[in-house]
């Protein structure tokens, strides 16, 4: 695991492949560490070519904890969003593209293609709106355009979510395997033993998540893109989940419509996360994006 300095902060990354090839930066989601993108899935992109980075985005992981900040309410934060009031969050998902521009900086990236998953597709596309030189392409999974609408989680997944578990490894693993059964769905739900191995694993690399109350504000806080995502000129593909329960799939479908050229692919099965049986499919249609 290496480290660098990135938009005043440290952030901890982790690469696959050559150098020399073209750079394909993966953003993970909401209070998810890099790990989340599973090396397997990485070593699928690698295999068709391209230099494969993943890291913890700020308040997560080992890069930069941001405590000092403090912990606006989940309640405050969806009350002022619905009411269409302003949210002002210890940061904003721009600070956080920001981080990943100077992410590219710091490892002498110039340009490179994204692959955004939930909120990691809401940075990748702050990203190309006022970085536009710096993105080849992007593929943007899970994902919306900042609207309100087929924005907010089913009722069961909301209530796990508000839920504040424990910072013990059994508190964590217990929220875990709860949020992750409803987060992945029925048609391809996750090996309890397996995600247990892989929670105990994320906990021993860097203790319990910190950062969900500030990185849940960011999002609250963000507006509709789709007017400024017209005027995007790259390839895009817009990839979602028949069964998410976290972002409606039509929050995907119009996430599409309003980016020229975009394409739209629905996964049938798939909830909200990266399931083995689906990488081949997945890896597929984000491989077909880089290579257009």
């Amino acid at each position: 695991m290496s480290r660098v300095s990135a938009n005043g902060i440290e952030l901890a990354y982790e690469q696959f492949g050559r150098d020399e090839d073209p750079a394909v930066i993966l953003i993970m989601g909401f209070n998810m560490a890099l790990t989340a993108w599973p090396e397997g899935f990485c070593r699928r992109l690698v295999e068709g070519g391209y230099r494969v980075i993943r890291f913890d985005n700020r308040d997560v992981g080992q890069s930069s904890r941001l405590t000092q900040l403090g912990e606006p309410a989940f309640a405050t934060s969806i009350r002022r969003r619905v009411l269409g009031l302003r949210v002002a969050p210890p940061y904003t998902l721009d600070d956080m593209a920001a981080d990943t521009i100077g992410l590219m900086d710091a490892l002498d990236i110039q340009q490179a293609h994204l692959v955004g998953i939930s909120m990691g597709g809401m940075i990748a596309q702050i990203m190309a709106l006022e970085h536009a030189d710096r993105v080849a392409s992007m593929a943007l999974l899970m994902t919306h355009s900042g609207s309100m609408k087929y924005l907010f989680p089913t009722p069961e997944l909301a209530r796990v979510m508000l839920h504040q578990p424990g910072p013990d490894l059994e508190s964590q693993i217990a929220y875990g395997l709860r949020f992750w059964a409803v987060l992945a769905g029925p048609d391809y739900p996750p090996d309890p033993a397996q995600l247990t191995q892989a929670i105990t694993e994320a906990f021993h690399r860097a203790g319990a998540p910190h950062g969900r109350k500030r990185q849940f504000a960011a999002i609250m806080a963000a507006r509709d893109r789709r007017h400024r995502l017209a005027g995007l000129d790259l390839p895009v593909s817009v990839i979602h989940g028949s069964r998410d329960p976290m972002i409606r799939p039509q929050a995907g479908e119009r996430l599409a419509a309003a980016i020229p050229g975009a394409s739209f692919h629905l996964v049938q099965g798939l909830g909200h996360d990266l399931p083995p049986a689906l990488w081949s499919t997945l890896c597929g249609h984000v491989l077909g994006n880089l290579q257009r």
